[in-house]
């Protein structure tokens, strides 16, 4: 190959590589991750077609519910003080349109996992009762003669009778 036809090859391989990558960037064709940190709590997603992947959000923490829990609401919080604050402080170019869009879009459609966790302990003669039901039905499956039967039937009718005074 002559050295014109070379340099010619190079300067439209260089441009259809940067048409192609720009044009790749613009319709966001790729997936993105991102991980920031927002009130001291690290928030991971993931994001194509400029469009936050829902599943993808905090799935690193998936396994630990309550911080899974706390991490989806927080990143609820973000996705709507970033779209705010896109929406106050005006950007120019093609991106910031993006990106506007992008979190305003998952301010409106994120929904956070909410979960708590809490003790099981007795909390009042309503759940005494019923673990009194509980255990004499287990007690009968075993051993059912007609005392633990009568005693079982009474438990479980003060827990009915607990459970419809509420």
């Amino acid at each position: 190959m002559d050295p014109f036809s070379a340099l010619f090859a190079a300067i439209l391989q260089t441009t259809g590589d940067s048409v192609y990558e720009h044009t790749k960037e613009l319709y966001g064709t790729d997936v993105r991750a991102e991980v920031v940190s927002y009130q001291g709590r690290s928030i991971s997603f993931q994001y194509q077609l400029w469009q936050i992947k829902q599943a993808s959000v905090c799935a690193d923490q998936r396994d630990q519910l309550a911080e899974f829990s706390a991490c989806t609401v927080s990143a609820r919080n973000f996705f709507a003080e970033a779209c705010r604050y896109l929406q106050k402080n005006r950007g120019s170019g093609w991106k910031y349109d993006k990106y506007k869009n992008m979190y305003c879009s998952a301010a409106v459609s994120f929904k956070p996992t909410i979960a708590s966790i809490q003790s099981a302990g007795e909390n009042g003669p309503l759940q005494a009762a019923r673990k009194e039901c509980n255990n004499l039905i287990v007690a009968t499956s075993a051993k059912a003669t007609p005392d633990l039967l009568a005693e079982r039937d009474r438990a479980c009718r003060r827990y009915e009778e607990l459970k419809n005074a509420r």
